[in-house]
């Protein structure tokens, strides 16, 4: 039961930083808000303690599963630039929903969300600010 409870809350802390970026671009009136991050940082992590389960009982390899998340998020990203058709399209979306995957990524993985995430992400709005502005 204990496994499962650390893994709960491996989720909910991904969905909580997703949930913290969503609010950041929804208060700036960008795509890709609230639902849209947190989904995307909830599920990487899913993805990833599926994949080290999975892995662990059946003697895989830990990263078969967690390694589809980057081309999954890369399709949200191509998305969401069809989708804007007409509008001008920065790339900054695409990139924020990449950064939240990692984000979920780096969250479901043994030991939860590293600092070294949350530092690269500080590190990845000041560039985009410094880029937008």
């Amino acid at each position: 039961m204990a496994p499962a409870l650390g893994d709960l809350g491996k989720l909910l802390l991904a969905a909580a930083l997703g949930g913290l970026i969503g609010l950041e671009r929804e208060a700036k009136h960008r795509p890709a808000g609230l639902r849209t991050n947190l989904f995307i940082c909830m599920g990487s992590a899913m993805f990833t303690l599926l994949s080290d389960q999975l892995a662990g009982q059946h003697t895989g390899d830990h990263t078969r599963i967690a390694a589809q998340i980057i081309p999954g998020i890369g399709f949200i990203g191509a998305g969401s630039i069809i989708h804007a058709r007409g509008d001008l399209v920065t790339g900054i979306t695409s990139a924020s929903t990449f950064i939240c995957g990692c984000i979920g990524w780096d969250g479901g993985w043994r030991r939860g969300v590293h600092h070294g995430s949350v530092r690269d992400r500080i590190g990845a709005r000041r560039a985009f600010a410094a880029r937008t502005h």
